[in-house]
């Protein structure tokens, strides 16, 4: 039939994932897909919700110091070889999780995972107090997109006092008394066997994946077990910040407390998030003004003052708690028809 036409005849030839855990603790997870180019990752069980008031940014400044050269690779020397395989990093610092990412071409995972393995867990440290200025000035100069500083200020509203609520974006509250025995500290709590995964999607065996993942972060150690936790508290509020700079376009955000992402009813908040929907102005197949979503529809018609340019329901899920939310860029006359 025509389903069967059009499907990618590769999809059904793909190896499913497979999962090996260390004796460690370190997971491995690969899947062996039809491409030339491999993507290899460690992802860590920690972000800025694992900082305290006065270690506020460390999350950042370790992921900022990942280039500037390890115990066994100078900066330079890093910066050409990953120059020399031709590969892209990437690394990324949220609130839960870091994730350290490699693509490289097939001949070359297992340098890239030599060289993940070395930045994860021998970071330079050494190198704070020569790079410390240069990444806060880096930090407080970058031009943040507008969506990510209104969830950003949205968690602080939400979740007050708590490490939930810290900003990822900056600014960064305890970043400038910060010293190498405090990242240290963070690091060692933080980056334990147990919290690790390492994946990899490509032309990649997973037993190859596996004895790399061991070499390179089998000398890891195991955490204490985490101390009990209570669930932060949702707080309602409502920031408020006006910059006539920004132009007439108002941006908001609101947000709900919703639910874990272990949560049974995780999927019947993401089934809600996509029956609600999105719209933006002016682009998608099917105009605002004649789309079957009721609430785009009403979005793209019935802003009887301005009008909206972007509207999205968004969900986002924490171990303990969630949000879900909408978000709206409108005219500045506009913000209480849209809301």
């Amino acid at each position: 039939g025509i389903s069967q036409t059009l499907a990618d005849p590769t999809a059904w030839n793909q190896a499913p994932a497979v999962i090996t855990t260390l004796p460690n603790g370190v997971r491995v997870a690969t899947r062996e897909t039809f491409s030339e180019v491999s993507s290899v990752g460690v992802y860590i069980n920690a972000g800025t919700r694992d900082e305290r008031k006065d270690t506020h940014g460390a999350a950042k400044l370790v992921e900022a110091l990942a280039l500037t050269g390890t115990k066994k690779r100078p900066k330079a020397a890093l910066a050409s070889e990953i120059e020399s395989m031709g590969a892209t990093v990437n690394m990324t610092t949220g609130r839960e999780q870091t994730a350290y990412t490699m693509s490289v071409m097939k001949s070359d995972v297992k340098q890239g995972m030599d060289i993940l393995g070395d930045i994860v867990t021998a970071p330079g440290l050494v190198n704070l107090a020569k790079e410390k200025e240069g990444i806060i000035r880096k930090l407080s100069e970058k031009d943040m997109p507008t969506r990510a500083v209104m969830e950003d200020r949205l968690h602080s509203c939400a979740f007050r006092d708590v490490s939930l609520g810290f900003s990822t974006v900056g600014p960064f509250d305890g970043i400038e008394d910060i010293t190498e025995a405090k990242l240290q500290q963070f690091i060692a709590s933080s980056y334990t066997a147990e919290n690790m995964v390492v994946s990899a999607v490509g032309p990649v065996k997973h037993d190859e994946i596996v004895k790399l993942a061991s070499t390179a972060l089998g000398s890891v150690k195991a955490g204490a077990p985490p101390a009990p936790t209570e669930k932060p508290y949702f707080c309602g509020a409502e920031l408020l910040y006006r910059n006539d700079e920004m132009g007439p376009t108002a941006y908001i955000a609101a947000a709900f407390e919703s639910v874990p992402w272990k949560s049974p009813d995780a999927v019947t908040f993401m089934v809600m998030e996509h029956i609600i929907g999105k719209y933006m102005k002016g682009r998608g197949l099917v105009p605002g003004e004649i789309s079957g979503n009721r609430t785009v529809n009403s979005v793209a018609t019935k802003m009887d003052v301005g009008c909206a340019d972007q509207f999205e329901a968004f969900n986002m899920f924490y171990k303990d708690t969630g949000l879900f939310g909408f978000y709206i860029a409108c005219d500045e006359v506009a913000v209480e028809h849209a809301i």
